[in-house]
């Protein structure tokens, strides 16, 4: 009886003790060089850890590091401020790994196609005998937060970097032993910036999810050239190459930031809204241009043009012989190919011709369809208080190449009255005189002021056909 009677003080002494080991963090600083070896063997990679490493046993064991460096042969992979992982202890003791929660804070995270984690490399042998086998469970949290991620290197045409990133996704599907595709996300992003080659995406929001080989990115809301733009975007790996969608709109950005060129000149301000619905699929750029399809369209109205007064240069062309439609058509290839096609074109002889001047552009409509990665002119035009421009022909865009572009000067029957051609390759364009209609031997401006004397319905095949009403009409 007396050994029973001892053991009603120890009990509680013991369950505190217990209580308290579960939930003292464990220094696991001593086992640090173990613990990286292993890390290096089961990822491929080399991990280094400067800070302390701990370890609590709760309910869930809860282990944190601090200042984490991870490199892939001569190429810093990761640097992680913070790192928190919770796992399951009882089937780890079993060899199965579980993770319910892993969150990564203060990172700066650098990839590459060679280090995809979504990606076996063809030179990393699998093991033949895993220490664990990683078992997802529906619930688990991934968390990044307050990080920066990049993609690519910097002179890379692909390059993009994410500045402060906060990503929670969620899985909803157990994953199938070392079979990554069966596995289902969801989550959310934010972003103050993100950064490519072409333009920079500020306060970026969006839901994605992956599910069977596919990204989806919905309800996409982000400031880009100062205006508001909303989509969806998504990445199909499920066939042999990569398949892309993007719906997207863009509202009252600014055409002084969006044109990129032009805009360094300060040429050109005012609003303009975009939209596109694109596809396209292929593993590299060639290959995607190559299958480029949809729509792109490109609508302002009240911009400025500076530097050039278009209608008085029209109307004194006559005199001046200098006036060239193929300076004002570097304002239509804002549209699909951005400054893809006017790479090789300087834009010196609009930005010399005053200082003073200015123009108003009443409205620009630039609407561009694309088939296998020919962009054809659908409605592209502009107007001015007395004038309408309109273009016709396709821009090759995989093989970098004119198509039969023509500017035209339109009168009020849609006719072309002035009109000048543009051929040849991106680089180097061939750009032809401008042509004047041999009923026009009268002055540009005796022929604007007096149409009906000039032109029957019958007289002409109109060059322009689009929504774009000529402004006299007005």
């Amino acid at each position: 009886m007396r050994p029973r009677l001892l053991l009603f003080p120890v009990a509680p002494v013991l369950i505190t003790i217990l209580i308290a080991l579960m939930f003292i963090p464990w220094n696991l600083n001593s086992y640090r060089p173990e613990i990286e070896r292993t890390l290096n063997q089961l990822l491929g990679v080399t991990v280094i850890i400067d800070g302390d490493l701990t370890l609590s046993i709760r309910l869930q064991p809860d282990l944190r590091a601090d200042n984490i460096r991870i490199r892939d042969g001569k190429l810093d992979v990761a640097n992680i401020g913070k790192l928190s992982a919770s796992f399951a202890l009882l089937p780890l003791l079993q060899g199965e790994f579980q993770l319910h929660q892993l969150i990564i804070d203060q990172s700066d995270i650098t990839l590459s196609p060679d280090n995809w984690p979504l990606v076996q490399r063809k030179n990393m042998a699998a093991p033949t005998r895993p220490m664990f086998i990683w078992k997802n469970v529906p619930g688990s949290r991934y968390e990044i937060s307050h990080s920066t991620l990049g993609f690519h290197n910097k002179e890379s045409p692909w390059y993009i970097a994410i500045d402060d990133l906060n990503l929670a996704l969620t899985t909803t599907v157990p994953l199938k032993t070392g079979v990554v595709s069966t596995i289902l996300l969801n989550g959310d992003l934010q972003a103050q910036q993100v950064r490519t080659k072409l333009a920079a995406f500020d306060r970026l929001k969006m839901h994605l999810s992956y599910e069977k080989d596919k990204f989806t990115f919905t309800d996409i809301s982000t400031r880009l050239f100062m205006g508001e733009g909303h989509g969806d975007f998504s990445i199909d790996f499920r066939q042999q190459s990569p398949h892309y969608q993007l719906n997207f709109k863009l509202q009252e950005m600014a055409a002084a930031l969006s044109l990129n060129r032009l805009a360094k000149q300060g040429l050109i301000e005012g609003p303009l809204s975009l939209y596109a619905d694109l596809h396209w699929q292929g593993t590299d750029s060639k290959s995607m241009l190559a299958n480029l399809n949809g729509v792109f369209n490109l609508y302002g109205e009240r911009l400025v043009l500076h530097r050039i007064n278009l209608d008085k240069t029209i109307n004194n062309f006559n005199k001046s012989q200098r006036f060239n439609l193929v300076d004002l058509g570097a304002y239509f290839f804002i549209g699909p190919m951005g400054t893809i096609a006017t790479k090789g074109y300087s834009f010196a002889k609009l930005s010399s011709l005053s200082t003073t001047d200015s123009s108003q552009i009443m409205y620009l409509i630039s609407d561009w369809e694309l088939t296998n990665g020919i962009a054809k002119a659908a409605d592209v035009a502009l107007s001015t208080p007395h004038n309408r421009i309109a273009l016709q022909g396709r821009l090759d865009i995989p093989n970098g190449r004119y198509d039969g572009i023509v500017f035209a000067l339109i009168n009020k029957q849609g006719c072309a009255s002035m009109s000048q051609r543009i051929s040849g390759a991106f680089e180097a364009p061939r750009i032809e005189q401008p042509e004047m209609l041999s009923v026009f031997a009268a002055p540009v401006r005796d022929v604007l002021e007096t149409p009906k004397k000039i032109f029957t319905s019958k007289s002409c095949t109109p060059f322009y056909t689009g929504r774009l009403e000529h402004p006299i009409t007005r």
